[in-house]
């Protein structure tokens, strides 16, 4: 485990809003991981299912092509929020455990909430002004109202999520699943409503993304979080220590290599192929990230855990245990009926999207080995092994995009996927099942994972 860091210079109870209820009890540590991971992986599956119904809306309402732009412009916002929120947010796991029951933990989260979005709006303006002149993005963002939501719906979803980690750090993760439904189905509607207008479809898309994910981090804030006793209180900082400095850039580099590739493949596909390639692509890629949502929340419930000093051999054979329970039957699920399922969209999409639909599901094998590993990595701080797989990970699927998509299609991103998992697995395997013969004497030290 990373050292703890100095007592909170500041004391006393958590600020709480008039009204406000008493915190739920927290969930105890024995059901914590299978409670944490299973709201997360809840929040996923409902918000994926709705983000289906979304794209499957607009696939309806808009040509290809529109629809391409749009989810490209989406896809490059959220990635450049994931390129500035990944390090705050995960350091919120890490650290406000510590100072729960303080007034520092309002202060530390505000700070980070603060931080993350101002800089993820200048960096989406910035953004725009390079992206207006391109066919993948530009018709999404070359009028005021696409600027506005492109920066806006940046800097919310950087504020969104930090809440999200802080709701896995509180062991509240039916919060988490409150928050992602509610944000969905306001974005559904909202773009059901600009369908029914002659506003444009990527501009529809983008609105509508940016809408609904900045008033659910209002509603979190003003009502959600002081309602469940966990109120931040009122905008106070604190100055960032070298060690958190470091501790964020460690887990900054290991969440940018794990999640940040799927956000930059539609992009790159629009870039390398065609928008219309871009939709086959996208909505194909968001059904078959629905069996990479298992490992991703183990993963982050065991590092949540192993922050608050649980056992991590006992933790890590649960986790595996649980991946195993929830990862097979989904999965020859979706090699049965994957094709109708796409067709449901339409019969081009399940033409152009059912191999890469297999290729992904049968990826889902390593990419768990990877994940567990993760936790483990994070839960023992060593964030250098963690970024280092992540990251090269996240360069072998992109090089192999680019190498194998203008050759073999949209399949060929799968191809790249999958060959990074396989890669990264063959170098986790072997600390992964060190862990999980590990006897139950207590968190594991860092060197004994090496």
């Amino acid at each position: 485990m990373p050292p703890r860091s100095e007592a909170p210079a500041v004391t006393g109870a958590y600020d709480r809003a008039a009204g406000s209820e008493a915190p739920a009890a927290p969930v105890e540590e024995g059901g914590a991981l299978v409670h944490s991971s299973l709201h997360i992986m809840l929040a996923t599956v409902l918000t994926g299912g709705l983000g289906y119904v979304f794209w499957a809306l607009a696939a309806h309402r808009w040509a290809a092509g529109e629809v391409g732009v749009g989810n490209a412009a989406v896809s490059l916002a959220t990635a450049l929020s994931l390129v500035v929120h990944l390090g705050p947010a995960a350091l919120t796991i890490e650290r406000l455990p510590r100072h729960e029951g303080t007034d520092g933990w309002g202060a530390r989260l505000w700070t980070a909430l603060v931080l993350t979005g101002a800089v993820s709006a200048v960096v989406a303006a910035g953004a725009v002004a390079v992206g207006r002149g391109t066919d993948a993005v530009g018709p999404a963002v070359d009028t005021v109202t696409g600027t506005v939501a492109f920066v806006v719906g940046c800097a919310a979803w950087s504020v969104m999520n930090v809440l999200i980690y802080t709701f896995v750090s509180l062991r509240r993760s039916q919060l988490l699943s409150t928050q992602n439904v509610a944000i969905s189905l306001l974005k559904l509607g909202m773009l059901g409503g600009l369908a029914l207008t002659a506003f444009g479809g990527p501009r529809s898309i983008l609105v509508a993304w940016a809408a609904s994910a900045t008033l659910g981090c209002v509603a979190t804030l003003a009502w959600q979080l002081p309602r469940a006793g966990f109120s931040p209180g009122r905008p106070r900082f604190v100055r960032p220590g070298l060690s958190g400095l470091r501790s964020a850039a460690g887990h900054h580099l290991t969440s940018a290599g794990g999640v940040l590739t799927p956000y930059v493949l539609p992009t790159l596909v629009a870039a390398l192929l065609t928008p219309v390639d871009n939709a086959y692509f996208a909505l194909t890629w968001l059904m078959g990230s629905l069996f990479f949502i298992v490992a991703p929340a183990v993963s982050s419930a065991l590092f949540a855990e192993g922050a608050r000093g649980a056992d991590l051999p006992v933790a890590t054979r649960k986790a595996a245990r649980l991946i195993g329970i929830l990862l097979v039957g989904p999965a020859v699920l979706m090699l049965v009926g994957g094709r109708f399922a796409l067709s449901v969209i339409g019969e081009d999409y399940a033409r152009e999207g059912y191999l890469l639909l297999v290729v992904l599901v049968v990826a889902a094998l390593p990419d768990a080995v990877n994940n567990v590993a993760v936790g483990v990595y994070r839960a023992t701080g060593r964030l250098a092994r963690s970024a280092t797989l992540n990251l090269g990970m996240a360069v072998v699927t992109i090089v192999g995009t680019v190498v194998l998509a203008p050759r073999v299609g949209i399949v060929g991103v799968g191809y790249a996927w999958a060959l990074a998992q396989s890669l990264g697995m063959l170098a986790s395997l072997r600390d992964v099942v060190r862990v999980l013969r590990a006897p139950a004497s207590g968190p594991v030290a860092a060197q004994e994972v090496s």
